[in-house]
C-alpha cells in the first residue's frame, strides 16, 4: 500500500512540475506572484465544494465554482456577495461536498430498489412457502 501512495505521490508531483512549465511558458514569465493565496483558498474551496477524500469531487467541485462564478459574473459585479454564502451552504448541508451529496441520493435509490426486492420476495415467499433461491 505504501509504495501505491509514494507512487502516486510521485506521480502528482511530476504532473504539478509539468502544469507550472505550461503555465510559466504561457505567460512568458514566472513570479511567485503568479499564485497569491486567493488561488490556494480558491482550490480548497473547490476541494471542499466537490468532496474530501474522493477522485472526481474535485473535478466536480472545479464545473461547479467555475460554472457559478461565470454566470453570477454575468448578472452583477457583486457576484462575491452571492457566491460567499452559497459556498458556507453547501459546505454546511454537505458535509462530503457534492460527491456526498450525490452519493446519498444513489444510495437512497439503492436502498429503495433494495426494499423493492425484498417486499417481493416476502411475498413470494408468503404466497409460496417456497423461497425463491431455495428451490
Amino acid at each position: 500500500m505504501l509504495r501505491y501512495q509514494l507512487l502516486a505521490y510521485v506521480m502528482s508531483g511530476m504532473l504539478c512540475g509539468v502544469a507550472g512549465l505550461l503555465l510559466a511558458n504561457l505567460n512568458a514569465f514566472a513570479s511567485p506572484s503568479t499564485l497569491a493565496w486567493s488561488v490556494s483558498g480558491e482550490l480548497i474551496v473547490i476541494v471542499v465544494i466537490g468532496g474530501l477524500g474522493t477522485v472526481f469531487g474535485p473535478l466536480m467541485g472545479a464545473l461547479v465554482f467555475l460554472g457559478l462564478e461565470e454566470i453570477l459574473k454575468g448578472f452583477t459585479d457583486h457576484w462575491m456577495v452571492i457566491f460567499g454564502p452559497l459556498i458556507v451552504i453547501v459546505a454546511l448541508l454537505g458535509k462530503r461536498g457534492i460527491i456526498g451529496l450525490l452519493q446519498r441520493f444513489d444510495s437512497r435509490g439503492k436502498l429503495s430498489a433494495r426494499i423493492t426486492t425484498t417486499t417481493t420476495t416476502a411475498a413470494a415467499v408468503a404466497t409460496t412457502g417456497v423461497a425463491k433461491g431455495a428451490l
